[in-house]
């Protein structure tokens, strides 16, 4: 089946416009390409207040949010690489800071009394198992060096090898 745009008069397939159960046919009355061209232009004229009805939402739904943006960034890992390699290529410096901060971080949180022969075993383990299997090992701090609930040190018994997929689900999380 076929319907007409309204706006640009096209006619197009019914998969070219959007639902709406009050609509006679259950579908728009402008096609998709032009309620986005539409969406585009009021979002222009209407930062601010587009800013703040988003903001606004945020706040209501912000663990909707959360586990709506946890559940696509799973769905679409290749898109959130994509993007996250972009934004290091186009922000060099919020990288460096951010890789200073980290080793800061590290130095701060290793203490005088540290094995260092042993953490740096634990981290040729994971170069190994890279080696070996494949797939990407990271050494990971069980307590997250800066986590919110709890901080730990990087001391040997603080280390865990995991793979890369795992270490970056858990991010920074610690469950008690």
């Amino acid at each position: 089946m076929t319907k007409q745009c309204n706006k640009c008069g096209e006619v197009k397939e019914l998969e070219g416009f959007y639902k709406q159960t009050n609509a006679k046919d259950g579908h728009a009355y402008m096609c998709k390409v032009c309620v986005s061209a539409s969406s585009r232009a009021w979002y222009g004229a209407n930062k601010e207040k587009a800013r703040l009805t988003r903001a606004y939402w945020y706040q209501a739904n912000r663990e909707k949010s959360i586990a709506n943006t946890k559940s696509w960034r799973k769905a679409h890992p290749d898109i959130c690489k994509a993007y996250s390699k972009a934004w290091n290529k186009a922000n060099p410096e919020q990288n460096t800071i951010k890789k200073a901060e980290r080793r800061a971080a590290v130095k701060q949180r290793t203490m005088a009394w540290s094995d260092l022969e042993a953490i740096e075993a634990i981290y040729a383990k994971a170069r190994h198992l890279t080696k070996v299997t494949g797939v990407r090992h990271e050494v990971d701090h069980y307590y997250p060096l800066r986590g919110k609930l709890v901080s730990g040190l990087h001391v040997e018994t603080n280390l865990q090898v995991l793979t890369r997929r795992a270490n970056q689900l858990k991010g920074t999380s610690f469950q008690p």
